[in-house]
């Protein structure tokens, strides 16, 4: 089982260098190697019925192996010349503000200047009338 796990570790070095098609190609050498020499093996004695996974497990490392040797010899230009940190899109800018202090401290006035109890119908008819104004600007990106 020793290269079983050895053609394993190669499979994620695979997955590490984004090399999908050699870990497919590996896998899908191992899966057919190992049931080919696995239907063989019943003809032989009980002794080597684990010969298919034997032979499929050399024969996926093979594969694993050249595939990282190939992708070692570009390393260079793979890491460092591939690829983009962000995607880049096309469009309007979004607005930069995020939080505006001075407004925030108007409405911290408001509420202070305001009596203790608290009217409910008033608090959720600001916060429709602030989605709305929301909505408004968001379909106005679109």
């Amino acid at each position: 089982y020793f290269i079983l796990f050895l053609m394993y570790s190669v499979i994620i070095f695979l997955y590490y260098f984004n090399d999908l098609n050699g870990a497919l190609l590996t896998s899908a050498s191992f899966f057919l190697t190992t049931l080919i020499a696995s239907i063989f093996s019943t003809y032989l004695p009980e002794v080597w019925y684990g010969l298919g996974v034997v032979i499929g497990s050399f024969a996926g490392w093979c594969v694993s192996y050249f595939r990282v040797r190939h992708m070692a010899k570009g390393l260079d230009t793979h890491i460092f010349c591939t690829g983009n940190i962000m995607t880049v899109k096309k469009g309007r800018m979004p607005k930069s503000k995020v939080f505006d202090r001075y407004s925030y401290g108007k409405c911290k006035q408001k509420s202070e200047e305001k009596e203790s109890s608290f009217d409910t119908d008033e608090f959720f008819e600001a916060a429709l009338a602030r989605s709305r104004r929301y909505m408004e600007k968001v379909r106005q990106w679109e």
